[in-house]
């Protein structure tokens, strides 16, 4: 039997989650206030109209564009076509005719466009989407975040005494440890490269978490982000990326299957968990869950950004919210693994302690004005 929630989930800070692409210069129409991701095959198609043999010129330098990625001084198609090409299209084409040949637009929120632009995952239809699993796992590391805690506080165990080096992934680690028949058991840790992980015993499989479908109009933005360091705001270079701004809606249905999570329950309990409240029944308990995972992160970030006034106002804004989670890309080695509970009992990675436990840099919105934010806060709430 399956106890079956519909969420509305709402953006309380700018979301990123790339799809893998990375769209070039040569991609793209750069106007005043929107991006255009054109659509090459149309654009062929309105330069073989436009004169004899257009298309091809523009097939052939563009091919030796894209073989000589040394010549940087085109960043936009406009320039190109004009200065490469000798097409002579205007160099401000209207709009009706930029969203004709455009798979989709953006607002621009940057002052140009310089860099590749990592695009927001799209559906067929080129409108943003949140992927189940992106969801899923965020609430899969709060889970076992708690799990972790609980087990600390009941049994006392030394952890920092096993062996838990895997180059350097340590969460992955973690993570499938509760999810074998020796969740317990950590003597049998160091064998733990000897062993195959089996899907049959992970019990988010009874988890089902759909893709998140927008609601209302695309108002994604083309955003500058910098990593910066806790001593210096200049932070790295800027870069582009495609992002979904705040106070967006997203809507997307969560499935728990009672009797394998029931039945889940009862092995925990075999294997010494004792506390009930490390399962999921229904999704207050999920949120219950991903509010104590946030508040975790929360803290760390207020104490790492003290001295930034607008963030500090952030935190201190979202940290009564009751329905938090953190998702997608730039959210943090805090928001995605489990190291702050490795930080609590003084975990050490290769003989240092703190240095991954304790992520020192963090990849924020930088804004025209200098003012930053930070990725993938959002909130979820039940639909009536």
């Amino acid at each position: 039997m399956d106890n079956s929630y519909k969420i509305r989930l709402t953006t309380l800070s700018p979301l990123s989650i790339k799809s893998g692409e990375e769209i070039r210069f040569y991609e793209i129409f750069e106007g005043e206030e929107y991006v255009y991701f054109i659509n090459k095959n149309l654009l062929l198609k309105k330069l073989s109209k436009a004169g004899e043999n257009l298309d091809i010129t523009f097939i052939n330098k563009m091919t030796n564009m894209v073989m000589h990625t040394g010549n940087t001084k085109l960043l936009n198609l406009q320039t190109f076509l004009k200065e490469e090409c000798g097409i002579a299209l205007e160099e401000k084409l209207d709009k009706e005719l930029l969203e004709e040949l455009s798979y989709y637009k953006i607002k621009k929120k940057v002052s140009e466009v310089k860099n590749t632009i990592y695009p927001f995952i799209r559906d067929a239809y080129k409108k943003p989407f949140i992927p189940g699993s992106s969801i899923k796992g965020a609430i899969r590391t709060s889970i076992l975040a708690s799990i972790f805690d609980n087990q600390i506080e009941d049994n006392n165990k030394n952890y920092n005494n096993v062996n838990w080096k895997s180059n350097g992934k340590y969460n992955a680690l973690v993570n499938r440890f509760f999810v074998k028949d020796n969740i317990v058991n950590f003597e049998g840790a160091q064998d733990y490269k000897q062993k195959k992980y089996d899907a049959k015993n992970d019990f988010f499989r009874f988890i089902q978490i759909s893709d998140a479908k927008l609601i209302g109009e695309d108002n994604s933005e083309l955003i500058n982000f910098k990593v910066h360091g806790m001593k210096s705001n200049s932070g790295t270079p800027l870069f582009e990326q495609e992002v979904i701004p705040q106070n967006t809606e997203f809507e997307f249905s969560v499935k728990l299957n009672k009797q394998g999570l029931e039945s889940w329950k009862k092995e925990f309990a075999r294997l010494g968990i004792q506390k009930n409240d490390s399962f999921p029944t229904n999704f207050d308990d999920i949120l219950f869950f991903t509010k104590a995972f946030s508040d975790k992160i929360i803290t760390k970030e207020k104490k790492y950004w003290n001295n930034n006034k607008n963030l500090s106002e952030f935190y201190n804004s979202i940290e009564d919210e009751l329905e938090l989670i953190r998702i997608g890309n730039g959210s943090g080695a805090h928001s995605i693994t489990l190291v702050n509970e490795l930080d609590t009992i003084g975990f050490q990675i290769h003989g240092k302690k703190g240095v991954l436990n304790n992520p020192k840099t963090r990849k924020m919105v930088t804004r025209l004005n200098g003012s930053m934010e930070p990725f993938g806060w959002c909130k979820m709430e039940e639909i009536e």
